[in-house]
Parts: C-alpha cells; sequence; structure tokens
C-alpha cells in the first residue's frame, strides 16, 4: 500500500477544449478548496495543461500571489510568490 504525503496534493479540471478564461474562473474554486481555509499548509504549485499564460492569465495570478516561473509545451508552472 502506497503512503499518502500530506503535503501533495493534485486537483484536477479537465474543459475542452481548454481556455484562459475558463482558467481565470477556476482560479477562485482553487484558492477557496486549497488556500488558507481550508488546508495547511496552502498550495503553492500550480502546473497547468493546455492554457498558455496571457495577460488575463498573468494577471489573475497575481491576485492569488502567483507567478509564471516555467513555460512548457503544453502550458505553464506557476509559483507563489515569497510575501
Amino acid at each position: 500500500m502506497r503512503r499518502v504525503d500530506p503535503s501533495f496534493t493534485v486537483t484536477t479540471f479537465r474543459t475542452e477544449p481548454p481556455s484562459a478564461r475558463e482558467f481565470v474562473d477556476l482560479l477562485g474554486a482553487i484558492d477557496l478548496h486549497h488556500g488558507a481555509y481550508s488546508q495547511d499548509p496552502i498550495y503553492d504549485r500550480l502546473v497547468v495543461y493546455g492554457v498558455h499564460p496571457n495577460q488575463e492569465v498573468r494577471a489573475a495570478l497575481q491576485v492569488y500571489g502567483f507567478s509564471v516561473t516555467e513555460l512548457t509545451s503544453d502550458g505553464f508552472i506557476a509559483q507563489r510568490v515569497a510575501a
């Protein structure tokens, strides 16, 4: 039996086709379920597939304290910016 590491959580959302607008709309739900009011430690990394970080996406990430740290061939990785 595999042990579950409580510091590592994976949540997936799938939309067809994925869009930047849908990703931005999901950020509030992600923060609600994985943020300060829901878990400790809070989430600090987002790995996104199928959406590229346009200006709308980057601005929305910034509202939640994130910044794009890596572009991938099919999306991006964003990390929480240290306060």
